[in-house]
């Protein structure tokens, strides 16, 4: 613990304070005492109960004094118990004497055990302790009672006398006993058992962090519901558990810890950000869209928000709001890839081509393996009749994705439109290699045999193509490049 010379030089003035009868005293439970009573009831049941456990020694010779040492730390555990219930509970053990002990421990972590020391008052206060106390007990508290055991006394005045952590006592006491001066002051004690159980709960989140990072995310999990239950809960830690139950496919749990997040700090743009995408996935758009506004309105500068936003009103058909999101997006973050493939995607759904093709070309100036956008350049240039620059974007697209299905398809759409048959069929039988199921290229391949047929020739005679046109022949099939009609797989241009 840092700071402990306060602790320290306070300690020194409770000393002197406590030698003059001067100490500080509050009946109050929510302030702290530096003296307080144990009254008739509890010392009565502490007896009690001690007598049962003890039964079997009463005719020992040294009776009275097991029974006195028990009984004063059973008042030094009440004490505690008492004063320290919000951060504290008690454990049952059964010591070498088969007493059982009070043993106490941080709420939510069995592993912090806490010790209760407690000694006579006298000119020369001192408590000893073994080294397996010191090795199984990260902190000790010890207490002073102002009167011995004795069967007329009902009421028992009893001292805080301090407390010190394990690894102090490791690290500076030599000697086999502790001095009333050795202990850091009392009124530190609710500091430190706040401290102590914030740096458990530290310590399980950078678990959860850790395992997070390793893609481990049960364990993730894990960790992070042990700092839930170590204290208050945080916004921070409901994120990052929500996160990793995220990432572990529970999406209803983890939008409900981001709803919690919210409902904890209704500024947590992040929150907002994994909520409004938990709300996209489930093809909630116009709760997903709530969240993005709250998102850019805690932070005007999250370009991800605007990105998001955008896709959000492009999913919803606000084509227009889509664009001014994207233009803002673009604005804070020039080097955004996505923004300008997206922003081509709507122009292109307004058919507005030159400036679909001006995005998508920035695009692929920040990002030349976006394979995505060379094959909507290939669509765009192939709906306005540039073939040859359909031809490239396509064999480009290819050339990155090579099992890419559409640019094949409609690259033979563009050969047989081309008179090129023998290269549309080839086209064809490429696309079915990959993808055997797709109905449309079965047909227009089978449409190409029997055109190529009736024709009596092989390849490329459009002209001779073209004076037949009238003759009854099947129909070739298009499909929408951003709709593909392949069975049972979605494939998406976004």
């Amino acid at each position: 613990m840092d700071n402990s010379f306060i602790l320290q030089e306070q300690q020194k003035d409770f000393c002197h304070r406590l030698k003059i009868d001067s100490l500080c005293a509050c009946q109050s439970d929510n302030c702290y005492t530096e003296i307080d009573t144990i009254r008739s009831f509890h010392t009565t049941t502490i007896v009690n109960k001690l007598e049962v456990l003890l039964k079997d020694k009463k005719n020992n010779s040294d009776y009275h004094n097991v029974l006195s040492k028990h009984f004063l730390d059973r008042l030094g555990e009440n004490f505690l118990q008492h004063r320290y219930h919000d951060l504290i509970v008690s454990e049952k053990r059964s010591n070498s004497l088969q007493v059982i002990n009070n043993i106490f421990v941080i709420q939510g972590n069995s592993n912090f055990n806490i010790l209760v020391k407690t000694a006579l008052k006298s000119d020369d206060i001192h408590w000893f302790l073994t080294q397996e106390e010191v090795n199984n007990y990260e902190l000790i508290v010890f207490f002073v009672s102002v009167y011995d055991f004795q069967s007329d006394i009902k009421d028992y005045p009893l001292i805080l006398a301090g407390f010190l952590p394990q690894e102090y006592i490791k690290k500076y006491i030599t000697k086999d006993y502790i001095s009333i001066s050795d202990l850091f002051y009392g009124g530190g004690l609710k500091g430190y058992l706040l401290w102590a159980k914030k740096k458990q709960i530290s310590k399980y989140t950078r678990l959860g962090t850790f395992h997070d990072q390793k893609g481990e995310f049960d364990l993730a999990i894990h960790a992070y519901n042990q700092a839930l239950t170590l204290g208050e809960a945080t916004p921070n830690l409901y994120f990052l558990r929500g996160v990793a139950l995220w990432k572990q496919g529970h999406y209803r749990r983890a939008m409900d810890d981001f709803s919690a997040v919210i409902k904890l700090n209704s500024n947590h743009f992040l929150a907002h950000h994994w909520r409004g995408f938990a709300h996209t996935y489930f093809q909630e758009y116009e709760l997903a869209l709530q969240d993005y506004e709250e998102e850019v309105r805690i932070n005007p500068v999250s370009f991800l928000g605007y990105y998001k936003r955008a896709f959000i009103k492009t999913q919803l058909g606000n084509f227009l709001g889509a664009l001014d999101d994207y233009r803002i997006c673009i604005t804070i973050n020039p080097s955004f890839f996505l923004a300008y493939y997206n922003r081509g995607f709507v122009y292109l759904k307004l058919k507005d081509y030159e400036d679909a093709i001006d995005d998508y070309s920035q695009a692929l100036g920040l990002n030349p393996n976006l394979y995505q956008a060379y094959y909507n350049l290939g669509y765009i240039h192939q709906t306005l009749g540039n073939h040859s620059e359909c031809i490239t974007a396509y064999k480009n697209c290819l050339r990155l994705k090579p099992d890419y299905e559409k640019p094949y398809f409609n690259l033979a759409i563009l050969q047989a439109d081309l008179g090129y048959l023998q290269k549309a069929i080839a086209l064809y039988d490429k696309l079915l290699t990959i993808n055997p199921n797709f109905i449309q290229a079965q047909y227009n391949r089978d449409a190409l045999f029997f055109i190529r047929e009736n024709e009596g020739k092989l390849l490329g005679e459009y002209t001779e193509y073209n004076k037949n046109k009238n003759k009854k022949i099947p129909y070739l099939v298009d499909i929408p490049t951003y709709n593909s009609l392949i069975k049972n797989k979605k494939i998406s241009d976004q």
